[in-house]
């Protein structure tokens, strides 16, 4: 889906050993891939100091086991610096349409003190970013590695609520499936949460619900994707976790601005909970 994806890896989190299998990705719809390993500037007195040794070190390591695939565009980055920084200008300079990237599970107080990667690029960039649990590329043999990167894509599920960053995070769907066809399946997934004596009745939410879903599922297959609407009673994120256990579902798509910025401290957005509680892959998709 994504034809000139950023894949950043501090090498220990299994974003590493994609290196290995640049023709799958390549199957999956790369033309173009970058990989980035930051590597922090260490000060000593008033003087910052680069260590080369450590670059050339995380280069070779990149580079050793690197899969030869024809007509593959790939570039290996060793920046010295913030994580962030490195990963705008490198977007930038490769104009890539996407961020792959490992994200370790933090509770919302440790992302309150100590920050988070992620929630800084969703920020600041208007790409998609593919959060990933290190696990999940660290444990996989290498047939599973390369079946997954084949099919990194190939169901998605998209919660819906109505709302405009749903609406969003359907219509990114539509136009990254329409570049290249590695999705093959959309789950539609709206959760109706419990509500007090103000919200309408469940029955009433229910058929509001199919109504809207069975339309979106209509543009959906006019681009050869299978649609699959459900509709669930319960809380979101916890509802939308199980589905996407139930059906066997590749990566998650979601859209938000709100995103690491003061108001979610207040009111917690879905995408961030998601960010948070998933073990499988988010694809978040920044609405500006």
């Amino acid at each position: 889906m994504l034809q000139r994806p950023l894949i950043c890896t501090n090498l220990n989190d299994g974003l590493q050993r994609l290196t290995q299998f640049l023709p799958s990705l390549a199957a999956n719809g790369a033309q173009q891939i970058t990989f980035l390993h930051s590597i922090p500037v260490s000060d000593e007195g008033a003087i910052a100091r680069v260590d080369s040794d450590r670059q050339d070190q995380a280069r070779d390591r990149l580079m050793a086991n690197m899969a030869h695939c024809d007509g593959l565009d790939v570039q290996v980055r060793v920046e010295v610096g913030r994580v962030v920084d490195n990963v705008l200008r490198v977007v930038r300079e490769r104009q890539c349409d996407g961020v792959m990237l490992g994200t370790a599970s933090k509770s919302l107080l440790t992302e309150k003190l100590f920050g988070s990667t992620t929630r800084e690029l969703a920020q600041k960039l208007t790409t998609p970013i593919l959060a990933i649990r290190p696990p999940l590329f660290l444990t996989f043999t290498a047939e599973e590695l390369d079946l997954r990167c084949r099919h990194l894509y190939r169901t998605v599920l998209v919660p819906f609520d109505g709302s405009e960053s749903a609406k969003y995070a359907v219509e990114q769907i539509q136009a990254l499936a329409s570049q290249t066809p590695s999705i093959e399946r959309c789950i539609l997934c709206w959760v109706i949460a419990e509500g007090g004596r103000l919200t309408p009745a469940p029955e009433t939410q229910i058929e509001q619900a199919q109504t809207t879903l069975t339309t979106i599922a209509a543009q959906l297959q006019a681009l050869n994707i299978q649609p699959i609407q459900v509709i669930r009673q319960g809380e979101p994120a916890t509802t939308l976790l199980e589905v996407a256990q139930t059906y066997d579902v590749s990566a998650i798509a979601i859209a938000s601005n709100t995103l690491g910025k003061l108001l979610e401290w207040s009111v917690p957005s879905l995408a961030a909970e998601l960010l948070r509680r998933s073990w499988h892959p988010v694809l978040f998709l920044p609405r500006r």
